[in-house]
């Protein structure tokens, strides 16, 4: 099985010049035109920018040495733990399915009003969900990383 190619280090370019979109609405937006909190709009733009950086740092891994990388683990560390934080502000303080105006293909209207919201909060539940576990995911492998640095072999410890 072949394996696939690293990005190029352009395409990490191109997706933190797209994180400064947000992150410039952020700065400079109207309130009216705003329909949430600046430090969330900022955040992901920084989402956006991180993930960026880390596409860019992929396309040069194949000349790194094959050293514990603690600072691509704490950009996974903080990408993860910023999707748990907008998944955790979109499920308790984005003010609900009310507040979404969400349509598809699917007949919702037909059916009674608190099935929508059921919906809602399962999905949205769901996806925080994930994102916890994906963010616990990396913790761990910062954690790892870290402990692997020290002194002595990591097998010792029981860290591989």
């Amino acid at each position: 099985m072949a394996s696939e190619p690293p990005p190029s280090r352009w395409v990490g370019v191109l997706v933190m010049d797209a994180g400064a979109i947000p992150i410039g609405a952020a700065l400079l937006a109207d309130d009216a035109n705003l329909h949430g909190p600046r430090w969330l709009v900022g955040m992901v733009g920084g989402m956006f920018v991180l993930a960026g950086v880390m596409i860019a740092r992929a396309a040069g891994a194949a000349s790194r040495s094959p050293t514990p990388d603690v600072v691509g683990a704490s950009l996974g560390v903080l990408l993860t733990s910023g999707f748990t934080v907008l998944s955790g502000w979109a499920l308790f303080f984005s003010g609900g399915p009310q507040a979404w105006s969400v349509s598809g293909s699917l007949p919702l209207w037909l059916l009674p009003a608190w099935v929508g919201d059921v919906l809602f909060y399962i999905l949205m539940g769901i996806c925080a969900l994930l994102c916890v576990v994906m963010a616990l995911y990396a913790w761990r492998q910062l954690y790892r990383v870290v402990a692997a640095g020290g002194s002595g072999p990591p097998g010792a410890r029981g860290l591989q």
